[in-house]
Protein backbone atom coordinates (compact mmCIF):
# COMPACT_ATOMS: atom_id res chain seq x y z
CA UNK A 1 0.00 0.00 0.00
CA UNK A 2 2.52 2.23 0.81
CA UNK A 3 4.44 2.11 -2.48
CA UNK A 4 1.47 2.71 -4.32
CA UNK A 5 0.97 5.57 -2.50
CA UNK A 6 4.47 6.62 -3.18
CA UNK A 7 3.78 5.84 -6.94
CA UNK A 8 0.78 8.22 -6.87
CA UNK A 9 2.48 11.15 -4.92
CA UNK A 10 5.24 10.90 -8.38
CA UNK A 11 3.13 10.43 -10.42
CA UNK A 12 0.90 14.04 -9.26
CA UNK A 13 3.93 15.49 -8.94
CA UNK A 14 4.86 14.94 -12.25
CA UNK A 15 1.78 15.86 -13.93
CA UNK A 16 1.99 19.00 -11.82
CA UNK A 17 5.49 20.17 -13.12
CA UNK A 18 4.20 19.07 -16.75
CA UNK A 19 1.27 21.07 -15.86
CA UNK A 20 3.53 23.98 -15.14
CA UNK A 21 5.81 23.53 -17.95
CA UNK A 22 2.79 24.27 -20.19
CA UNK A 23 1.93 27.52 -18.48
CA UNK A 24 5.59 28.74 -18.30
CA UNK A 25 5.69 29.35 -22.06
CA UNK A 26 3.15 31.60 -23.25
CA UNK A 27 2.30 31.73 -26.98
CA UNK A 28 2.25 34.96 -29.00
CA UNK A 29 0.16 35.22 -31.92
CA UNK A 30 0.33 37.49 -35.01
CA UNK A 31 -2.77 38.46 -37.18
CA UNK A 32 -4.48 40.20 -39.13
CA UNK A 33 -7.93 41.09 -36.94
CA UNK A 34 -8.05 38.55 -34.00
CA UNK A 35 -7.78 38.20 -29.97
CA UNK A 36 -7.12 34.21 -29.83
CA UNK A 37 -4.46 32.15 -31.70
CA UNK A 38 -6.11 31.32 -35.10
CA UNK A 39 -3.98 28.46 -35.33
CA UNK A 40 -3.05 29.22 -39.57
CA UNK A 41 -4.85 30.25 -42.44
CA UNK A 42 -7.52 28.41 -43.96
CA UNK A 43 -5.90 29.51 -47.37
CA UNK A 44 -2.40 27.89 -46.70
CA UNK A 45 -3.61 24.48 -45.83
CA UNK A 46 -0.46 23.09 -45.94
CA UNK A 47 1.65 25.79 -44.33
CA UNK A 48 0.11 27.54 -41.66
CA UNK A 49 0.88 31.01 -40.96
CA UNK A 50 -1.59 33.50 -40.82
CA UNK A 51 -2.02 36.07 -44.23
CA UNK A 52 -1.70 39.92 -43.14
CA UNK A 53 -3.40 41.24 -46.13
CA UNK A 54 -3.73 45.15 -44.56
CA UNK A 55 -0.26 45.46 -43.03
CA UNK A 56 -1.86 49.70 -41.64
CA UNK A 57 -3.23 47.92 -38.69
CA UNK A 58 -2.84 43.95 -37.50
CA UNK A 59 -2.49 42.45 -34.23
CA UNK A 60 -0.13 41.21 -31.84
CA UNK A 61 -1.24 39.03 -28.76
CA UNK A 62 -0.65 36.73 -25.93
CA UNK A 63 -2.41 33.69 -25.93
CA UNK A 64 -4.53 32.85 -22.37
CA UNK A 65 -4.23 34.67 -19.28
CA UNK A 66 -0.48 35.52 -19.76
CA UNK A 67 1.74 38.28 -19.12
CA UNK A 68 4.92 39.42 -20.12
CA UNK A 69 7.52 41.82 -19.53
CA UNK A 70 8.62 44.86 -21.77
CA UNK A 71 9.60 44.92 -24.09
CA UNK A 72 8.32 43.07 -26.55
CA UNK A 73 10.83 42.11 -29.72
CA UNK A 74 8.89 42.00 -33.52
CA UNK A 75 11.28 39.95 -35.81
CA UNK A 76 10.57 40.87 -39.38
CA UNK A 77 12.43 38.05 -42.13
CA UNK A 78 12.41 39.86 -45.49
CA UNK A 79 12.66 37.65 -48.47
CA UNK A 80 15.79 37.62 -50.96
CA UNK A 81 17.71 40.21 -48.92
CA UNK A 82 15.03 43.17 -48.70
CA UNK A 83 15.99 46.48 -46.91
CA UNK A 84 14.48 46.55 -43.54
CA UNK A 85 10.64 47.67 -42.71
CA UNK A 86 9.15 50.49 -40.12
CA UNK A 87 7.53 49.23 -37.51
CA UNK A 88 4.78 51.40 -35.60
CA UNK A 89 3.03 50.94 -32.38
CA UNK A 90 0.80 54.02 -30.92
CA UNK A 91 1.63 56.43 -33.70
CA UNK A 92 5.93 56.18 -33.11
CA UNK A 93 7.63 54.31 -35.98
CA UNK A 94 10.60 52.03 -34.81
CA UNK A 95 13.73 51.10 -37.00
CA UNK A 96 15.55 47.38 -36.29
CA UNK A 97 17.89 48.18 -33.78
CA UNK A 98 16.64 50.53 -31.94
CA UNK A 99 17.66 50.88 -28.62
CA UNK A 100 18.33 47.07 -28.26
CA UNK A 101 21.88 47.03 -26.65
CA UNK A 102 20.98 49.62 -24.18
CA UNK A 103 18.08 48.17 -22.85
CA UNK A 104 18.19 44.46 -23.06
CA UNK A 105 20.23 41.52 -24.61
CA UNK A 106 18.23 38.49 -23.92
CA UNK A 107 21.41 36.83 -26.11
CA UNK A 108 20.69 38.97 -29.10
CA UNK A 109 23.65 39.36 -31.60
CA UNK A 110 25.67 42.67 -31.67
CA UNK A 111 24.55 42.93 -35.65
CA UNK A 112 20.85 42.24 -34.04
CA UNK A 113 21.49 44.93 -31.86
CA UNK A 114 23.03 47.48 -33.77
CA UNK A 115 19.93 46.96 -36.72
CA UNK A 116 21.99 45.37 -39.11
CA UNK A 117 20.31 42.47 -40.89
CA UNK A 118 20.70 38.63 -39.54
CA UNK A 119 20.59 36.24 -42.57
CA UNK A 120 18.58 32.83 -42.48
CA UNK A 121 19.13 31.05 -45.66
CA UNK A 122 18.46 27.49 -46.46
CA UNK A 123 22.05 26.51 -45.14
CA UNK A 124 21.53 27.85 -41.80
CA UNK A 125 17.54 27.82 -41.01
CA UNK A 126 17.57 24.11 -41.22
CA UNK A 127 14.48 22.76 -39.12
CA UNK A 128 15.82 24.70 -36.16
CA UNK A 129 17.67 22.25 -34.60
CA UNK A 130 20.55 23.79 -36.60
CA UNK A 131 19.68 26.93 -37.38
CA UNK A 132 16.53 29.09 -37.75
CA UNK A 133 15.31 32.54 -37.04
CA UNK A 134 15.70 32.58 -32.85
CA UNK A 135 18.88 30.61 -32.79
CA UNK A 136 20.41 32.50 -35.54
CA UNK A 137 19.54 35.50 -33.40
CA UNK A 138 20.81 34.02 -30.04
CA UNK A 139 17.59 33.94 -28.78
CA UNK A 140 16.13 30.88 -26.93
CA UNK A 141 12.76 28.98 -27.61
CA UNK A 142 11.74 26.51 -30.12
CA UNK A 143 12.59 26.27 -33.98
CA UNK A 144 9.05 26.42 -35.81
CA UNK A 145 10.68 29.62 -37.41
CA UNK A 146 13.05 28.15 -39.92
CA UNK A 147 13.84 28.03 -43.39
CA UNK A 148 11.66 25.00 -44.01
CA UNK A 149 8.36 26.23 -43.05
CA UNK A 150 9.09 30.17 -44.43
CA UNK A 151 10.32 29.60 -47.56
CA UNK A 152 7.34 26.95 -49.11
CA UNK A 153 4.40 29.50 -47.10
CA UNK A 154 5.95 32.27 -49.65
CA UNK A 155 6.72 29.51 -52.55
CA UNK A 156 2.42 29.25 -52.46
CA UNK A 157 2.06 32.59 -52.56
CA UNK A 158 4.54 32.73 -55.61
CA UNK A 159 7.26 34.58 -53.85
CA UNK A 160 10.59 32.37 -54.77
CA UNK A 161 13.52 32.63 -51.96
CA UNK A 162 16.35 32.53 -53.16
CA UNK A 163 17.67 29.52 -51.06
CA UNK A 164 21.29 30.83 -50.99
CA UNK A 165 20.39 34.38 -50.59
CA UNK A 166 17.50 33.35 -47.81
CA UNK A 167 15.87 36.39 -45.05
CA UNK A 168 16.92 39.09 -43.87
CA UNK A 169 15.76 38.92 -40.32
CA UNK A 170 15.31 42.66 -38.20
CA UNK A 171 15.07 43.01 -34.77
CA UNK A 172 12.37 45.48 -33.48
CA UNK A 173 12.16 46.27 -29.65
CA UNK A 174 8.50 47.93 -29.24
CA UNK A 175 8.59 49.30 -25.36
CA UNK A 176 5.88 47.43 -24.25
CA UNK A 177 4.58 44.73 -21.48
CA UNK A 178 2.00 42.42 -23.56
CA UNK A 179 -0.77 41.24 -20.91
CA UNK A 180 -3.81 38.85 -21.72
CA UNK A 181 -5.03 39.05 -18.31
CA UNK A 182 -8.03 40.87 -16.93
CA UNK A 183 -7.70 44.61 -17.50
CA UNK A 184 -4.48 43.88 -19.75
CA UNK A 185 -3.81 45.10 -23.22
CA UNK A 186 -3.46 41.99 -25.24
CA UNK A 187 -3.66 42.16 -28.56
CA UNK A 188 -2.25 45.39 -29.66
CA UNK A 189 -2.00 46.77 -32.82
CA UNK A 190 1.20 47.81 -35.07
CA UNK A 191 1.62 48.39 -38.52
CA UNK A 192 4.28 47.61 -40.77
CA UNK A 193 5.64 49.46 -44.03
CA UNK A 194 8.18 49.24 -46.28
CA UNK A 195 8.38 45.43 -46.26
CA UNK A 196 8.75 43.62 -49.36
CA UNK A 197 5.30 40.87 -50.00
CA UNK A 198 5.96 37.81 -48.49
CA UNK A 199 7.74 39.13 -45.50
CA UNK A 200 7.55 36.89 -42.17
CA UNK A 201 6.58 38.69 -38.72
CA UNK A 202 7.26 37.32 -35.82
CA UNK A 203 7.28 38.11 -32.18
CA UNK A 204 9.70 37.60 -29.24
CA UNK A 205 9.23 37.96 -25.19
CA UNK A 206 9.82 37.62 -21.97
CA UNK A 207 7.74 36.49 -18.29
CA UNK A 208 10.85 37.72 -16.43
CA UNK A 209 13.92 38.56 -17.50
CA UNK A 210 17.06 40.58 -16.37
CA UNK A 211 18.85 43.22 -18.89
CA UNK A 212 20.76 39.68 -20.42
CA UNK A 213 18.57 36.68 -19.88
CA UNK A 214 14.89 35.52 -19.53
CA UNK A 215 14.42 33.93 -16.93
CA UNK A 216 16.35 30.66 -16.08
CA UNK A 217 12.84 28.74 -15.92
CA UNK A 218 12.12 28.82 -19.90
CA UNK A 219 10.00 31.97 -18.98
CA UNK A 220 10.01 32.34 -23.12
CA UNK A 221 7.04 33.74 -25.02
CA UNK A 222 6.99 33.42 -28.71
CA UNK A 223 5.44 32.79 -31.64
CA UNK A 224 5.22 28.83 -33.30
CA UNK A 225 4.95 28.68 -36.89
CA UNK A 226 1.39 28.16 -36.74
CA UNK A 227 0.82 31.54 -35.47
CA UNK A 228 3.33 34.01 -37.14
CA UNK A 229 1.82 36.69 -39.72
CA UNK A 230 3.12 36.23 -44.01
CA UNK A 231 2.48 39.55 -45.51
CA UNK A 232 0.08 38.90 -48.03
CA UNK A 233 -1.02 43.07 -48.54
CA UNK A 234 -0.36 43.40 -52.63
CA UNK A 235 0.43 46.93 -53.09
CA UNK A 236 -0.05 47.70 -56.77
CA UNK A 237 3.53 48.96 -58.19
CA UNK A 238 4.24 52.77 -59.30
CA UNK A 239 4.01 51.96 -62.40
CA UNK A 240 0.91 50.11 -62.40
CA UNK A 241 -0.68 52.93 -60.74
CA UNK A 242 0.96 55.17 -63.60
CA UNK A 243 -1.39 52.78 -66.23
CA UNK A 244 -3.99 52.31 -64.57
CA UNK A 245 -4.21 56.38 -64.11
CA UNK A 246 -3.66 56.59 -67.69
CA UNK A 247 -6.64 54.40 -68.30
CA UNK A 248 -8.86 55.98 -66.70
CA UNK A 249 -8.14 59.40 -68.10
CA UNK A 250 -8.43 57.69 -71.68
CA UNK A 251 -11.88 56.63 -70.32
CA UNK A 252 -12.85 59.88 -68.96
CA UNK A 253 -11.98 61.54 -72.66
CA UNK A 254 -13.77 59.08 -74.43
CA UNK A 255 -16.72 59.76 -72.38
CA UNK A 256 -16.53 63.71 -72.94
CA UNK A 257 -16.19 63.26 -76.39
CA UNK A 258 -19.72 60.76 -76.51
CA UNK A 259 -21.30 63.46 -74.50
CA UNK A 260 -19.98 66.62 -77.31
CA UNK A 261 -21.27 64.11 -79.68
Amino acid sequence: MRRILTALAVMTLLSVATAWGQTIDPQIYVCQSCSAPPGGSASLPNHEGNLITDTTGFNVGVAGSDALVSPLLIIIGVPNGGSAPTVSYNSVNYSPGDNLGTDLDWGLVDAAELGTAVVMNQANGGDGTNGGALSLLGLSGGGSESWVNWAPADASLGVTVDPTIGYSLYVYELPVALSSKAGGNSPITIDLSGAAFGSIIAAYGCKNSSDTTCSPNGDVGQTVWTNTGIDDSKVPEPGTLMLLGTGLLGIASRVRRRRKA
